[in-house]
């Protein structure tokens, strides 16, 4: 049978809880949540054009961020990295010079259906080498953690890679103005808050038809919308479609 576990509290702790209930309920009323689908297609098309499911979705966000924004957005893709003792996660940095290329040309009414096809195949070959890397542990964002904690436990001067312009434009240090995951290919659902007060939170579940989102953002930014985001991500997988295999019946 289980044992009622009773908990003695006094003041303090009383205090304690009502500040961290005050500032839950403060952050959660400027959290914007947008769960839904997109129905068009799913991982069954996508594999048998021999596209990765999780690549096409990112390099759909890619697009989406581009054409809202006219710019390209730092982007994190959480990396399993399992298959070693103890191992948790990598960061993928799904925004390549490759992905910005292809979204560009997306764009450029100038640029013909085969120069796009092309760019969309370079920007899909970088993204599966760069993840292969960081599930392998050859990824830059835990070694470049690590050294981080050494300098600080050892009471080091922070190194200058850490305080460069460079080194937070590109998302260091919990500036990934798209903070992404694929939940996986099961049942299950979820995600987190945007790591940026200006950016969004993407999180993914594919099934054999469909693409299951849930994407965050904050109520307090007027430059972000989660409804918009989810409709440029969207239309940025239709875009891929009628691009890569544009003969599906089903469409």
């Amino acid at each position: 049978m289980p044992l009622e576990l009773i908990f003695t509290t006094d003041d303090v702790i009383a205090k304690a809880q009502d500040k961290a209930e005050d500032i839950y309920f403060t952050n959660a009323k400027n959290m914007e949540v947008l769960s839904a689908r997109f129905t068009l297609y799913g991982k069954d098309e996508l594999r048998k054009h021999n596209l990765h499911p999780d690549t096409s979705c990112q390099l759909a966000i890619q697009l989406a961020y581009y054409t809202m924004y006219s710019k390209p957005g730092p982007c994190y893709e959480t990396a399993a990295t399992r298959k070693f003792y103890k191992g948790r996660t990598e960061t993928i940095r799904s925004t390549t010079p490759e992905a910005v290329e292809w979204c560009k040309a997306m764009l450029d009414p100038q640029v013909s259906i085969g120069e796009r096809q092309t760019l969309f195949q370079v920007a899909y070959n970088k993204h599966n080498t760069i993840m292969q890397e960081a599930t392998e542990g050859q990824g830059c964002d835990r070694h470049l953690f690590g050294i981080y904690c050494t300098a600080q436990e050892m009471g080091l001067p922070t190194p200058d890679i850490f305080l460069h312009d460079a080194y937070t434009k590109s998302g260091g240090g919990g500036n990934f103005v798209l903070s992404t995951s694929v939940i996986g290919y099961t049942p299950v659902h979820g995600g987190v808050a945007a790591m940026t007060q200006d950016g969004y939170g993407i999180f993914y579940r594919i099934a054999k038809d469909q693409f299951q989102l849930l994407v965050t953002g904050y109520n307090s930014c007027e430059v972000t919308s989660c409804h918009q985001f989810y409709n440029a991500i969207c239309k940025a997988f239709v875009e891929i479609k009628d691009l890569m295999f544009p003969s599906t019946s089903k469409l």
